[in-house]
């Protein structure tokens, strides 16, 4: 709704999703979503604000095309939790993927389950731009003195570091996510080498 220009808090969205619920008495929530398939399970957290006590809130939607399949109250958010909550959902919908944040119970979720896991897009791109500002703080420098030791200057790395940043990714509905570099390859090992 933000992006519409309409604000709507955490805790207004959930009773909304409670009052929807509520007018469907009997239904199953393996019913919701009983004819969806997709290759790509997304899954998030959140919480919300309940009389002074904060409860999480796990989302899971479909990848490829932005449906919302559940909106779930969760006991924790412990990759126990999260499994049991995840995997259901992702069994019912068939998905190979599960894409999350990078969050390590996330992480051990896709493990368990036998999924490839993906992290979103917006994750990718925080933590690369975060990466890129290490980057270029240490190439300025030179103060564990690798690049000398490859014959790079500081002005040289600068230079790749910039090039880094100027990555593309492409969404692809079959496969997730794919990320195209616009460098050369010799840029990922200088990268490698400064972390």
């Amino acid at each position: 709704m933000d992006a519409l220009g309409v604000y709507m808090c955490k805790s207004r969205v959930y009773d909304a999703v409670q009052a929807a619920a509520e007018r469907v008495p009997g239904m199953k929530r393996d019913q919701v979503f009983k004819n969806v398939r997709t290759p790509a399970l997304g899954g998030d957290l959140t919480s919300v604000k309940v009389k002074g006590e904060w409860y999480p809130l796990g989302l899971t939607v479909d990848d490829v095309s932005g449906l919302v399949l559940t909106v779930d109250g969760l006991s924790g958010e412990d990759a126990a939790t999260l499994e049991e909550w995840m995997g259901p959902i992702a069994e019912a919908v068939g998905a190979e993927i599960l894409v999350t944040d990078d969050a390590d119970a996330l992480k051990t979720v896709a493990d368990n389950l036998g999924r490839d896991h993906q992290v979103c897009k917006s994750h990718v791109k925080r933590n690369t731009e975060s990466l890129i500002e290490g980057l270029q703080s240490a190439v300025a420098t030179d103060a564990d003195e690798s690049l000398a030791a490859t014959s790079v200057t500081p002005e040289q790395a600068q230079a790749r570091v910039v090039k880094i940043s100027s990555f593309q990714m492409i969404s692809d509905c079959e496969t997730g996510v794919v990320f195209v570099p616009c460098f050369p390859k010799s840029t990922w090992q200088l990268r490698v080498s400064l972390i």
